[in-house]
């Protein structure tokens, strides 16, 4: 591009002197003043143009001395960070060679304290321990006992559903083994059946008493129907289902039975609490009594399990205080034993 414009310049200065030369031998004067005019903004031309190159020039200069500056702060950053790398390599080569050290100088102290904070440590828990495995062994020694004491009583036509967990534990069902062949009931309510159903049934059995056992959950009362039905009890058992509904007993809200099940029913002599369960409402046994008071013999039994527990305590004080009723059979079992009266 270069050549092509210094070519041009020296063909066009070429071409002015020719027409100079031809001007002065002709004597025109006019064409004379002109190629010198046309000689004169060629060049102001070629002189604005070298302008622009030059700054063009100058930029381009710029731009690659702001480019090399920003390679370099590149480098002395690259070169700050690696040396950061190194002496953090150094410190933590320096800490290790600290603690092997350490390590090496109390290699024969060490067994000797881990040793000794075992042993404290066990000392320590032994005494919770050991009244842990105690209480656990009598609870089992008891439950062994009772079901020493409750199962010749029966003569099983097939497998006994096992007691305990979720259902009424073998101590509790012999404790009411024993009520009812002293009290001989002719007619039994269970609220919330499942084992202890069966095992009841065949006692009932004997002295030609009736069971109606409720639940609140289909498939809770379909298994101890299917109990009943293996064992050949469903002449002395009826399972039925009554849902949970709302209800507000002595200013406490909470779930109970449907009520319309009950009508009728008694007289109850034998009333066994075992439901709903407490996680339904906090006081979800607490209203057995007040439903049910219409349909209770005089002098029938009322039978509450799980009595150790806070709301069931609850319910046995409200009771024996709203209604008058005496608790007997103390400390036998884990059931609180009322007796009912409507007088």
């Amino acid at each position: 591009m270069r050549r092509r414009a210094r070519l041009l310049g020296w063909l066009f200065v070429a071409v002015l002197a020719s027409a100079g030369v031809v001007a002065v031998w002709a004597g025109r004067v006019m064409w004379l003043l002109a190629a010198v005019l046309a000689l004169v903004v060629f060049t102001a031309a070629l002189l604005v143009e070298l302008g622009k190159r030059a700054i063009d020039s100058e930029r381009l200069s710029r731009e690659v001395l702001r480019r090399m500056r920003k390679q370099v702060a590149l480098a002395e950053s690259g070169l700050q960070a690696e040396a950061d790398r190194r002496a953090g390599l150094l410190l933590l080569h320096d800490e290790l060679a600290r603690l092997r050290v350490d390590i090496q100088s109390d290699r024969d102290g060490l067994p000797v304290r881990v040793g000794t904070e075992i042993a404290e440590r066990i000392k320590r828990s032994q005494p919770d321990l050991l009244r842990k495995v105690s209480y656990e062994t009598r609870e089992q020694l008891r439950d062994m006992e009772a079901f020493a004491y409750l199962y010749p009583q029966v003569h099983p036509a097939a497998l006994m559903p096992p007691l305990g967990r979720w259902s009424m534990d073998v101590r509790n069902v012999a404790h009411l083994t024993d009520l009812i062949r002293q009290r001989v009931p002719r007619r039994v309510l269970e609220l919330g059946g499942g084992a202890s159903t069966v095992w009841l049934g065949y006692i009932l059995r004997e002295i030609d008493a009736r069971m109606l056992s409720v639940d609140h959950d289909e498939k809770f009362a379909s298994i101890t129907r299917g109990n009943i039905l293996r064992h050949g009890l469903e002449a002395v058992v009826d399972v039925q289902i009554a849902p949970l509904k709302e209800s507000e007993i002595a200013g406490r809200a909470g779930k109970w039975y449907s009520a319309e099940l009950f009508t009728g029913c008694g007289p109850i002599d034998l009333l066994i609490v075992d439901g709903p369960p407490g996680r339904s409402s906090r006081f979800a046994r607490l209203p057995a009594i007040e439903f049910l008071k219409g349909e209770l013999a005089e002098g029938a039994l009322v039978v509450l399990d799980d009595a150790d527990r806070p709301a069931e305590a609850a319910a046995v004080a409200s009771w024996i205080k709203d209604y008058g009723m005496e608790q007997i059979d103390i400390g036998v079992s884990g059931l609180a034993v009322l007796q009912w009266s409507s007088t």
